[in-house]
């Protein structure tokens, strides 16, 4: 079952791909590198906490 064995792996064995990483105040760079659609992996908004 996928909760009892996919679950378990997920942060640990199975990890995303992060193909770049932008300020959430850049989410629109991080939307025009989206959709040049030449990245492999996950394009991430970082946020600071207060």
């Amino acid at each position: 079952m996928i909760r009892r064995d996919l679950w378990p792996l997920l942060g640990t064995k199975v990890r995303p791909t992060i193909a770049a990483t932008f300020d959430f105040r850049d989410a629109a760079a991080a939307h025009s590198e989206m959709e040049r659609n030449n990245h492999i992996g996950k394009i991430m908004l970082t946020v600071e906490r207060p």
